[in-house]
């Protein structure tokens, strides 16, 4: 694992931290379409970059690679879709709910996924086929720089070890409590918010490593 790497993750991962808290911090309907544009700013900055470094390896995909996105990306869908049938209040009794319902059998599925599907730049194809499965279903627009801002965040570090699955639920759950922040409202305290991201992306760090076995397995099968 080289330097530079673990440079990334920890810069990529404090932006998030320090984004999250900025927005809590300073959050308030009156300036709400500021924070926005400053959330939205910071989405498109990250994807602007990943656009431009693998612009040259999206080439390398071939049928079968975009067949296995698209196929992951809508179980990705399906899995969300059916933790949102549950009860409201059981994300709110339950410590780290949402991780357990949505990120967990999600890690899972992209540790799967990686070990299938290895070229540079799969992380960001998957996360904006998931992005537009999402907004076809449910459309809404501000949402999808969500999505670009995921999948930029797991391609910057690249790479298929526990980085990934860490920032799977990392970069998953922090943009989820900024764009959940200002575009409805929801409000938490930085105290209550950041700890719940971090356990976040440790359950899908353990999801990732169940996946990947998983994947391992598949491609024993598979050839």
């Amino acid at each position: 694992m080289s330097i530079s790497r673990i440079g990334r993750f920890l810069a990529t991962s404090l932006s998030l931290v320090f984004l999250t808290t900025f927005l809590i911090l300073y959050y308030s309907p009156k300036i709400v379409i500021l924070l926005a544009l400053a959330l939205s700013l910071y989405s498109l900055f990250l994807t602007s970059i990943v656009v431009v470094v693998f612009s040259e390896d999206w080439r390398e995909f071939n049928y079968e690679d975009l067949t296995t996105t698209a196929i992951f990306s809508s179980i990705l869908y399906i899995s969300n879709f059916f933790s949102t049938l549950l009860p409201s209040f059981i994300f709110y009794v339950i410590p780290f709910a949402a991780g357990l319902t949505f990120y967990l059998p999600a890690s899972m599925l992209y540790g799967i996924y990686k070990k299938i599907c290895r070229k540079r730049g799969s992380s960001f194809l998957l996360l904006v086929a998931y992005g537009f499965i999402s907004m076809f279903f449910s459309p809404a627009i501000f949402w999808f720089p969500y999505f670009l801002a995921w999948g930029s965040m797991l391609e910057l570090i690249d790479g298929d070890d526990y980085l990934c699955g860490i920032m799977f639920g990392l970069a998953g759950a922090g943009l989820a409590v900024d764009y959940m922040l200002v575009a409805w409202g929801y409000y938490r305290p930085v105290f209550i918010a950041i700890p719940a991201i971090i356990g976040d992306s440790l359950i899908t760090l353990l999801g990732y490593k169940i996946g990947g076995e998983i994947g391992e397995e598949l491609l024993k099968i598979i050839h």
